[in-house]
């Protein structure tokens, strides 16, 4: 018993430290993202809509931008509360955001394995998260306007962080929520209505794909499950939600914006079948491009999902084999996740959505890619029969592939991002150099200015222009208060 007991400890302390170098690495890989976004600054939208928060003031700038531009009401409260903290913060809000997914990540995630009761749930819940900050960070096509542009960043990557969080919350308050104190229900409830109706004010997509997340678990607990009823907190998340999605579709500004980029819409055939193919030649394209980091991640998932699933929790095998449909289901409706996240765009312009607009799919194809592999795991490690005699050369081969993997996939990917940091670095600085240069000619009185151009970014967006009356200068000479501004 002495030595079965001492095998047993011997395999789970070899699992930890290599799972640990994994994660280790993996997380280093994601850092290396928020110390290149050290270097962001204001760019194009951020002089627009800092200019309007300087001349109108924080309350009548939300005013301003829902009846006048758009309806993403949270959105623009976000941009308003940073820029009003002014441009000193950009440089750490990558970091920031990097920090806040992984978290939020490992938060949902542990809430679902507690649910079917896996062991060592933090350490996988941790490695699960990094693996899917990882894929997020080095797959979406234009990362640097999704994380590193302050605008961009509080459209497109806050509203994923605050769904991961959403959704682990109310999977976590959800058990035992009928038998609290009365108070205590409504203050929680009340709590995640707001929650669930500010996530859902960040962008159509987003919105979207909340909507349908919220809508098939509540049908799934009224028709599907054991129980066949509904739970109040589902409910609430879905109606706040919904109430968000209906705020921002009706806003002045949401047609403001729609008029003035009109597209010739589609009828709702050409709608979907134009989405389809958006969707899958994006997914399909993804896998091929990133096939060099798909089958080792997958590969170190499916590892590590079978050794957890054979030694350290068991039961997993057992209850995936029971709910073998939910499975197949859950891996469907995660595509028809996808799907929705491009029918937004679609809709609007009839074109394939922006590079930036890509982090939608990109989490929710990793998610799947996540989800599959960890599953064939599980399934493997219950189908396997191990011997004790066999975890030497086993645990060589796992030792192998192990420092391959932190080689190839996040030391390889760091390095590169790494090589683009004296470009950053020299933006920042020009950047920096230029502000002080507008700060003293505007102490001088003038108010049409020429100052020095920058040429390029890492985050591949427009700067201010030779021409005054381009848009971005215009907004830029608001900003400062000034008649005009051109860069030479």
């Amino acid at each position: 018993m002495k030595i079965s007991n001492s095998i047993a400890e011997n395999k789970k302390t070899f699992f930890v430290i290599l799972l640990g170098g994994v994660i280790a690495a993996l997380l280093a890989a994601i850092f290396m993202h928020a110390c290149i976004g050290s270097f962001s600054r204001y760019l194009a939208d951020d002089y627009c809509t800092a200019g309007e928060l300087k001349r109108l003031g924080f309350w009548p700038a939300q005013h301003y931008w829902y009846t006048q531009w758009t309806g993403r009401f949270s959105f623009i409260l976000l941009v308003s509360a940073l820029e009003g903290l002014g441009t000193g913060i950009v440089p750490y809000l990558p970091g920031v955001y990097v920090v806040s997914f992984l978290l939020a990540g490992v938060f949902f995630i542990h809430q679902l394995l507690k649910k079917i009761s896996a062991e060592l749930p933090w350490l996988l819940s941790l490695f699960l998260a990094a693996v899917i900050v990882f894929l997020t960070l080095y797959t979406t096509p234009n990362i640097g306007q999704n994380l590193y542009w302050l605008t961009g960043s509080a459209n497109y990557f806050v509203p994923v962080i605050a769904i991961f969080f959403l959704l682990g919350l109310v999977v976590q308050q959800d058990h035992g929520f009928a038998d609290r104190p009365a108070m205590i229900k409504i203050s929680l409830g009340v709590s995640i209505a707001v929650f669930s109706w500010l996530t859902s004010g960040f962008s159509e997509i987003i919105t979207v794909i909340q909507f349908l997340v919220f809508l098939l678990v509540n049908v799934y607990q009224r028709f599907f499950h054991p129980k066949k009823r509904l739970h109040v907190l589902w409910v609430i998340t879905f109606l706040s939600g919904l109430a968000g999605l209906v705020m921002m579709i009706a806003s002045p500004g949401n047609a403001a914006r729609m008029q003035a980029h009109s597209y010739d819409r589609l009828n709702i055939f050409s709608l979907l079948v134009t989405t389809v193919k958006y969707a899958g030649s994006f997914s399909i394209l993804w896998f091929l491009k990133h096939v060099h980091l798909v089958w080792p991640v997958s590969t170190i998932i499916i590892l590590t999902a079978c050794i957890a699933g054979k030694y350290f929790s068991p039961s997993l095998g057992k209850k995936l084999e029971q709910d073998q449909i939910w499975f197949l289901i859950i891996a469907l409706l995660l595509m028809v996740l996808i799907f929705a996240s491009f029918l937004p765009t679609t809709w609007a312009t009839a074109n394939p959505p922006e590079k930036r607009v890509l982090i939608f799919p990109t989490v929710l194809l990793s998610l799947l890619m996540v989800y599959l592999s960890a599953a064939a795991g599980v399934f493997l490690g219950a189908a396997l029969s191990i011997e004790d005699s066999h975890f030497k050369p086993a645990a060589i081969i796992l030792l192998a592939f192990t420092v391959y993997f932190i080689l190839a996939v996040p030391v390889y990917e760091a390095r590169k991002i790494y090589f683009i940091q004296s470009e950053a670095r020299e933006f920042a600085e020009r950047w920096d150099q230029r502000e002080m240069e507008i700060s003293e000619k505007i102490k001088g009185g003038q108010v049409d200015l020429v100052v020095q151009m920058i040429p390029t970014n890492i985050m591949e967006i427009e700067h201010l222009q030779s021409d005054p009356t381009h848009w971005i200068n215009r907004c830029t000479s608001k900003y400062y208060g000034i008649e005009s501004i051109s860069a030479q």
